[in-house]
């Protein structure tokens, strides 16, 4: 990889801490950051994060561990879906 690509990568990585910090949530997992980035963009269930191709290689328990930390945080709710009972739609309050 050519250092000119190298330095765009780290600028974006720098700009994402950057606001990650200015959020207050730079001391969270990665994990637990692009669950609730992910959350932001759209509602969602555990499921749909699960079956998502960015978090193909995330377990289903450190995936259920985030939404839990998030919840209790009060960064996420959870509300009981329209159609099934059973699902939980996570939305930012």
């Amino acid at each position: 990889m050519s250092k000119a690509k190298m330095e765009l990568l780290f600028d974006a990585r720098y700009k994402v801490y950057f606001c990650e910090r200015q959020l207050g949530i730079a001391d969270m997992s990665e994990t637990t950051k692009a669950i609730y980035e992910f959350v932001a963009k759209e509602d969602t269930t555990i499921q749909r994060i699960l079956n998502h191709k960015y978090f193909y290689y995330v377990s289903l328990s450190t995936i259920k561990r985030s939404v839990v930390e998030l919840l209790g945080k009060g960064l996420v709710i959870a509300t009981v879906g329209t159609n099934d009972k059973r699902e939980r739609i996570l939305t930012i309050p």
